[in-house]
């Protein structure tokens, strides 16, 4: 009996042996897809959350844009892709006209007005919308306040000052005189 026990026990050895091999490589394993499944999971995570982040700045370029935009617009210096492109246009056309010699003027003083058209009535015989008409006189006073304003800023210095008398010779009426005179004793 010693001798069957020792050999079942072999066996038994040899068979729990290999059973044990065999559940250490399964828990080899099953740790290494479990490490390889959270590293996935890990990468799958970041990289869900840099999308996330560059949707968000996306998000805020946006609107820090639009904010941009309404900013200009409010102040009246919005331009669109196509007002850019006409005022760089215009200004490379400004500065070949230098570039070629033309005088220009350099402030809004010397440019031409076009004449406003006051309180005229329409074809139709109807007169301009009262909301035109009422900013015109507006506007058409407060001209005629400034006006009397420096008058009396101009009068007042011109007052402050000792009053100098120029000789009659140096008046323009009578220096067109004295030239008249010249041009007819000349001949």
């Amino acid at each position: 009996d010693k001798g069957e026990g020792d050999k079942v026990s072999a066996k038994g050895k040899l068979i729990a042996e290999r059973l044990r091999k065999q559940q250490e490589e399964e828990a080899r394993i099953r740790a290494l897809e479990e490490a390889e499944a959270k590293r996935i999971a890990d990468l799958e995570a970041a990289e869900e959350a840099e999308a996330k982040r560059i949707a968000e700045e996306k998000e805020r370029k946006k609107q820090k844009q639009k904010e941009k935009i309404e900013r200009q617009k409010r102040e009246g210096t919005y331009m669109t892709k196509a007002q850019k492109a006409k005022a760089a246009q215009a200004a490379q056309r400004l500065e070949a006209m230098r570039a070629a010699g033309m005088t220009l003027p350099t402030d809004s003083s010397q440019v031409k007005k076009r004449p406003v058209q006051g309180n005229q009535k329409n074809r139709k015989g109807g007169s301009k919308n009262q909301e035109s008409i009422n900013k015109s006189e507006q506007e058409d006073s407060a001209t005629t306040v400034k006006k009397k304003e420096e008058e009396t800023t101009t009068s007042a210095a011109e007052s402050a000052l000792p009053s100098i008398q120029t000789p009659p010779a140096e008046k323009k009426g009578d220096a067109a005189a004295a030239e008249a005179g010249k041009e007819s004793s000349g001949d």
